[in-house]
């Protein structure tokens, strides 16, 4: 399900998933690259509920297409997992980048 604008602007910390999905193509200072222009992001779930629950789920996938600051196309796919122990967590992050 896509996620809504609104629900963009509520939970900003998409934006830093997408710039550790920058982070895991460059390992770099990547302040020339910030701030992101969110395009579009999918959230997906096991569970079949609301856009705005499947953000807070404990195990999610989102899928995003941003842009970079200096027009750089990027797409990522981060996946959360956790296993139940309070703040643990793991991530699984692909990136693409057109140039």
């Amino acid at each position: 399900v896509q996620v809504k604008e609104s629900d963009l602007q509520d939970n900003e910390w998409l934006y830093l998933y997408a710039e550790v999905v920058l982070f895991s193509k460059w390992e770099i200072d990547l302040s020339a690259y910030l701030p992101v222009k969110m395009n579009k992001v999918v959230a997906r779930t096991r569970e079949d509920v609301e856009t705005s629950m499947k953000l807070r789920s404990k195990n999610a996938t989102f899928y995003m297409s941003f842009t970079a600051c200096g027009g750089l196309e990027c797409m990522g796919i981060i996946r959360r997992t956790t296993d139940g122990r309070p703040q643990h967590m793991s991530f699984q992050i692909n990136c693409w980048i057109d140039n």
